[in-house]
């Protein structure tokens, strides 16, 4: 005969033993029940103290598992989601019976004991939902989106939407149960509820912003029809308010998961042999108009405003390429580097590019090497074609390019702008639009010289909130490193600033463009302290200024403002990177603003 299974443990059948107790003498029974209510009160604070340390549990390996996907390491991906599914589902049930029950219904700690209940149950269906995900993203590395013979399977994120998108709604449900979840609890239980609440109000935003892009993907990749694309290759080593200046562009085809882009060219080039017409408002004209407006191909992203940027391309590429396009796909120099992880090396008119080297080889080696402006062009297109072809035709490694656009567009180096409405989602899930407490702080290389390769900024704003409104200080520091021999500079370098703008010899004239949070207005804008000439307008709402300065190789100056208005949020700030990796340097401080 089979062997039997014997008593059922823990403390839920231990207290339902202890209930089943004979009835004894009146004084056996008082000592007795001391002790019952004693051993209550030990079963009690240790299903607490498991269902605490399962909840701890949970929070590390999921912490452990966000890490791990963020280095693509889905093996110990795996491994941590494994053990944060088990110590969810642990919380989870550590959190029913009657043992619980008597914790949820006593004086104090009643009030936390449902609590924990509620996070044990959030965190316990985010682990169900996040399974089924995982899994399908080790089958997505494992190479089934990998092009073949140049197209991109469409069917590997056809599988993974929905379980993202499970997934998603859980994490945002989990969110507000807990956050929805007042009054004042004990230590440890109040730490678990914390701990829970950051790690999903973390991943909440990238599941929410994965979510809209498996599931819009198809549709950019040309699944219902043929979709068309203007790429711009914006060349940091001009600086403009949206990355560089656009040296090189592309038309990019989307054909059922094929992607080729079928032609390469100049957009500076094609508006001096083509010229586009372009509608400037009054408040460009005011800010822009002397460059704007003279040479609109060169200065068409002046403007700290992606979605303005992409609607001037758009209406540029029907002259360039003489038919309207589906959207608009910016990106920079430094985004090639990123992009260059995941392709390896590539060879470009006998130049070895790679991650490491691409930026110097592009922004200054290319002036080295040739002289005239169509071969410098001619080679930044061949770069851009050559990369995308090694994305679309070779064996990217896909994990290292999922992680080189979403650094690229978390640093602002990259935006996706789509006029057809049905890809919107997709454009504003990548580039989502600014709010009204958002601030730009843009520069423009109005010397239209190289010298943007040698540029450093570093900004700062700092937010005061009272009753009565707030006020907002920054200020932008710009520094040249150009040597201060200009002469061992390429030529190309400083050419067109010598010619079009009275700059100094190896100087760079520079625009620092401040677009306000809406309800602010600044009054006090100088340069190393000293007053200084203001454009001002209105766009949108906002206050915009700019102001220009020449800065000399080798020197500082330091734009600062101060502004006032009604909100009392401190905003958020975006700031042009430049030629350096990563995002530009910035310093945000805020007092009693929500």
């Amino acid at each position: 005969m089979p062997a039997s299974a014997g008593p059922a443990r823990g403390p839920d059948a231990t207290l339902t033993s202890v209930l089943a107790l004979p009835r004894l003498r009146p004084r056996t029974a008082v000592l007795g029940g001391l002790g019952f209510l004693l051993l209550i009160v030990l079963l009690m604070a240790w299903r607490a103290w498991q269902v605490r340390s399962d909840l701890d549990g949970a929070r590390t390996y999921g912490e452990a598992l966000r890490s791990s996907l963020d280095r693509r390491d889905l093996d110990n991906a795996q491994v941590a989601m494994q053990e944060f599914q088990k110590h969810a589902d642990a919380a989870d049930s550590g959190t029913h019976g009657p043992t619980w029950w008597l914790v949820s219904h006593l004086p104090v700690v009643g009030d936390d004991a449902a609590a924990v209940a509620t996070v044990a149950r959030a965190m316990g269906e985010v682990a169900d939902a996040a399974a089924p995900v995982l899994d399908q993203a080790a089958g997505i590395d494992a190479g089934s989106m990998r092009p073949v013979d140049g197209r991109i399977p469409m069917d590997p994120l056809r599988q993974i939407a929905g379980p993202v998108a499970t997934l998603s709604r859980s994490v945002a449900d989990a969110t507000r149960s807990i956050e929805g979840l007042d009054g004042s609890y004990i230590g440890p239980l109040a730490r678990a509820r914390t701990q829970a609440a950051d790690l999903l109000s973390q991943v909440q935003p990238q599941l929410a912003t994965a979510a809209t892009v498996v599931r819009e993907l198809p549709d950019f990749l040309g699944a219902d029809r043929p979709k068309r694309y203007l790429v711009v290759f914006q060349n940091n080593g001009e600086i403009r308010a949206t990355g560089g200046l656009p040296g090189s562009g592309g038309e990019l085809v989307a054909d059922d998961g094929r992607l080729q882009l079928v032609r390469t060219f100049s957009p500076v080039q094609a508006q001096q042999q083509t010229p586009a017409r372009f509608s400037f408002t009054p408040a460009e004209d005011a800010l822009y108009g002397p460059y704007l407006s003279r040479y609109p191909g060169v200065f068409l992203n002046s403007m700290p405003d992606d979605d303005r940027a992409v609607q001037l391309f758009a209406d540029g590429a029907r002259t360039w390429l003489g038919h309207s396009v589906d959207g608009v796909l910016m990106m920079d120099t430094v985004t090639l580097s990123y992009l260059l992880e995941a392709t390896g090396p590539v060879e470009v008119k006998g130049v070895r590019l790679d991650a490491r080297n691409a930026v110097d080889q592009l922004l200054y080696g290319t002036y080295a090497r040739y002289a005239t402006n169509p071969e410098q062009d001619a080679f930044f297109e061949a770069t851009s074609s050559t990369i995308f072809d090694r994305l679309t035709t070779g064996s990217p490694d896909a994990g290292a390019l999922v992680s080189a656009l979403r650094r690229s567009f978390s640093e602002g180096r990259s935006h996706f702008g789509f006029l057809d409405s049905g890809l919107r989602p997709l454009g504003t899930a990548l580039s989502p639009e600014p709010g009204p407490a958002t601030m730009r702080i843009g520069f423009n290389d109005v010397g239209s010289s190289k010298l943007s390769y040698y540029l450093r900024t570093k900004s700062a704003v700092s937010t005061s909130c009272t009753a009565s409104g707030s006020v907002l200080t920054g200020s932008a520091t710009l520094t040249s490193t150009a040597p201060a021999d200009v002469s061992s500079l390429p030529a190309y370098f400083n050419v067109y600033g010598l010619h079009w703008q009275p700059v100094s010899l190896g100087g760079e004239l520079v625009q620092t463009v401040l677009a306000l949070p809406r309800g602010m207005s600044a009054r006090d804008v100088t340069i190393d302290d000293a007053a200084t000439t203001v454009r001002r307008a209105m766009v949108d709402g906002r206050e915009v200024l700019a102001v220009q300065v020449d800065i000399a190789p080798g020197a500082t100056h330091v734009v600062r403002w101060t502004a006032r208005g009604s909100q009392q949020a401190a905003p958020s700030v975006v700031v042009t990177p430049g030629v350096v990796a990563g995002a530009a340097p910035l310093t945000e401080t805020s007092t009693g603003c929500s």
